[in-house]
């Protein structure tokens, strides 16, 4: 993962040539959306486990968010 972030990071930080209408292009748009859906979705899943440990229930199985259709959102 470092190899890989440096690379993108130097591409589009250095060696890249953006003009300033790359950020309204539909690709980026529709590649934030889905970054901010994955960010909540994670930050749900995290928050329902934190709270099974901060209960101190021991072994439990976490419910509500995407845990009613998955066990692993």
């Amino acid at each position: 993962n470092l190899l890989n972030v440096s690379i993108n990071a130097t591409w589009v930080g250095r060696l890249g040539d953006y003009a300033d209408s790359w950020l309204s292009d539909p690709r980026f748009l529709g590649g934030a959306a889905l970054f901010a859906v994955g960010f909540v979705i994670n930050y749900d899943a995290d928050r329902r486990l934190f709270a099974l440990r901060r209960d101190g229930a021991g072994y439990a199985i976490p419910h509500g968010g995407l845990y009613r259709f998955v066990t692993c959102p």
